[in-house]
């Protein structure tokens, strides 16, 4: 069989359908037969092209973005001839970043940045022939090497005034494929500004936070959330407003002055040592609340106060450890005795958000804030000083001793030579004594004098000593009687002490002087012994000797004066000389009450002088009697002390320091006064009261 009829078999059923009609010849063009006789309307592409992108991958995130890598170079062409090629990113998880390394090359690749699918598109080219082909790379979590990130912000970090500031968001492992969101919300402080309105409670969700710092000093506390996938975290960030950042030194009451300061979280605890450091090396002082006494409390008076230093600002107010600020809650009290705070010819500080107390001192007054020559700037503290102390009352004197009683004369003889020995004088009485003063004890008396000798036989009597001459008796039958010794002198009273005087306007801001003491009286004089009786002498009669006269009584010691009653402590807030510049705001400025002045001590009576002998009395028909000895002088009153001032209460003094009260006012500066003092009571001059007012001026 020839070939024809075999190939006919094989076609009938296209061949039939040809015989049918000649309109379905294309159908059956596969036929050999037919297509040798009818052309076929379609041709064969000459170069055939297929792209080939790589097979899928499925990897794991890394820290820092995933490596991915396609390899394009399984991509064939018919003819052998060369490719072209274009990659694209058809897909990637939302919010990625990613893009592809190369984009014309045979292999390309990306750094995944979030979980999920990536998907690629290669296109394949050549000879005006293209081919397209896709890969899907899945990248997942590796939750063992990877666990949930924390969040992260700026560390605590400190600003200027009006400066512009931004704080970063970010996590603790970096992006590790998950979506992060980020919300800030404000925690302390007052509301920023400059930048999203977080007030109320209300949320920021940008990455990072950009605001200006508050015009003030303060702290600002933010809290960052971030969610990360299913994970949640959140921490806060400080931000320290100060007067010049980086500037800063510490103190805390439950801090350690072996600590550095220079942070809050190694705060000293010693506010002047901070100061006297600061001043060295061009810081500011922050103090947390608490009470802190005097700056060396071992040290001696001048320097148990808290002394201000060119250059140095104080800022009190901060809450301990987290270091927010509100100087109503935080209080941060300077507590003193005597003068709390004192600055001296400096410049360039401000004192802020402190309570400054001073309590009495030594001296009973008590003075919160005392500047000289100091244009600085005070602003919103309480500067309060307690009330003055009442001054020491005076002490009384005592009074003079007694002086004693003169000896009695001896007994005359009127048959003997022998007897009529004198009376010897009374010791004088001591002086008064003063407890506090010894310059002003009394004197003491004198002694007495003792009585005259008896004369014998045709002599007279001797006289007494002292002021009594020619006081003995003559002799004769019988002899004559001595005479009495004068009495001592009374001894002067002591002058009386004055109140205290109010001065007149010093650079101090005193209250008057204390009384002055009263002075001791001047002891008495002793009294003059008796003169001796007269010895017998005449015919028919023995020679016999007179009596001795009595001693003198000793005088008394005069009295003690009364010491001076002490002024009373004063009360005094803010005290400025020569403060020309100052700034005041927003201050709270208190005096206490005025102590009242101490009273004047009484002087001591004087003592009384002795009393004088009688003199001897024997044979006075025969012989002559003694005199008796004359009484000792009294000692002097002492003096009586003076009462002292009353103290002030003056919440403001202020000399050679122009100060408007009426701007003062205005600024919001405050005034409140206690009572004045009253003055010493004295039995001789009583002291004046002292003064009280919101001001000198």
């Amino acid at each position: 069989m020839s070939d024809f009829p075999r190939f006919l078999s094989k076609c009938a059923r296209q061949a039939y359908i040809a015989v049918l009609g000649a309109v379905l010849v294309a159908t059956l063009g596969s036929c050999s037969l037919f297509t040798s006789i009818i052309p076929s309307t379609e041709s064969t592409p000459s170069v055939v092209v297929s792209a080939n992108a790589g097979p899928d991958q499925s990897l794991q995130i890394q820290a820092g973005g995933t490596a991915v890598k396609l390899d394009g170079s399984a991509s064939k062409v018919s003819d052998g001839s060369a490719l072209s090629y274009a990659w694209e990113i058809v897909s990637k998880p939302d919010k990625s970043e990613v893009i592809l390394t190369k984009t014309a090359t045979v292999d390309t690749g990306f750094s995944a940045d979030l979980v999920g699918a990536y998907t690629i598109k290669l296109t394949a080219s050549s000879s005006g022939q293209s081919a397209s082909d896709t890969v899907t790379v899945t990248i997942t979590r590796n939750t063992a090497a990877y666990p949930a990130p924390l969040s992260v912000a700026t560390t605590n970090l400190q600003a200027n005034r009006g400066e512009a500031v931004t704080l970063f968001g970010h996590t603790s492992g970096g992006d590790l494929g998950d979506p992060v969101s980020y919300s800030w919300t404000q925690t302390g402080g007052p509301a920023i500004s400059g930048g999203p309105d977080l007030s109320g409670g209300k949320v920021y969700t940008g990455k990072n936070l950009s605001f200006i710092a508050p015009s003030d000093i303060e702290t600002l506390a933010f809290n960052l959330s971030v969610v990360q996938g299913t994970s949640t975290s959140a921490n806060t960030v400080y931000v320290y407003v100060m007067e010049t950042k980086g500037m800063g030194l510490y103190v805390s009451s439950d801090g350690n002055d072996s600590n550095s300061g220079l942070t809050p979280l190694v705060p000293k605890r010693n506010v002047q040592a901070a100061i006297d450091i600061a001043a060295a090396n061009g810081l500011d002082v922050y103090v947390s609340a608490g009470t802190y006494g005097p700056g060396y409390p071992t040290a001696s008076i001048q320097q148990r106060v808290i002394i201000l230093k060119t250059g140095v600002s104080l800022y009190g107010g901060f809450a301990p450890r987290t270091w927010l600020r509100d100087r109503t809650a935080n209080v941060t009290e300077l507590r003193v005795a005597g003068t709390a705070v004192v600055g001296n010819t400096v410049s360039g500080l401000t004192v802020d958000g402190f309570t400054i107390t001073a309590t009495p001192g030594l001296d009973h007054t008590a003075l919160a804030v005392y500047l000289i020559s100091c244009p600085i700037r005070l602003t919103n503290n309480r500067i309060q000083a307690a009330a003055g102390e009442a001054g020491t009352d005076g002490a009384n004197g005592t009074a003079g001793q007694n002086g004693n009683p003169g000896a009695g004369g001896g007994g005359g003889d009127p048959d003997r030579m022998f007897g009529g020995t004198p009376g010897a004088g009374g010791g004088a009485g001591g002086g008064g004594t003063n407890p506090l003063k010894n310059i002003i004890n009394g004197g003491s008396g004198a002694n007495g004098y003792a009585g005259g000798q008896g004369g014998y036989g045709a002599t007279n009597g001797a006289s007494g000593g002292g002021n009594s001459s020619n006081n003995g008796g003559s002799y004769g039958n019988p002899g004559q009687s001595g005479r009495p010794g004068a009495w001592g002198n009374n001894g002067w009273a002591g002058s009386n002490g004055a109140g205290g005087v109010y001065p007149t306007m010093t650079e101090t801001p005193w209250s008057g002087g204390s009384g002055s003491f009263g002075t001791g009286g001047t002891g008495g004089v002793g009294g003059a012994g008796g003169g001796g009786g007269g010895g017998q002498d005449g015919p028919f009669v023995s020679d016999g000797t007179g009596n001795g006269g009595g001693g003198g009584g000793g005088g008394g010691g005069g009295g003690a004066g009364g010491s001076e009653g002490e002024r009373g402590g004063s009360s005094y807030g803010l005290a400025l000389i020569r403060c020309t510049g100052i700034e005041l705001v927003r201050n709270v400025i208190s005096a206490g009450n005025g102590g009242a002045g101490g009273r004047g001590g009484n002087g001591g009576a004087g003592g009384t002088g002795g009393s004088g002998a009688s003199g001897a009395s024997n044979s006075t028909n025969e012989i002559g009697a003694g005199g008796p000895g004359g009484k000792g002088g009294d000692g002097g009153k002492g003096g009586d002390g003076g009462g002292g001032c009353g103290g002030d209460s003056r919440a403001l003094w202020v000399n050679s320091t122009t100060i408007d009260l009426t701007a003062f006012t205005g600024a919001g500066n405050t005034l409140t006064f206690g009572l004045a003092g009253s003055g010493g009571a004295s039995n001789a001059a009583s002291g004046p009261a002292g003064k009280a007012g919101a001001s000198n001026l």
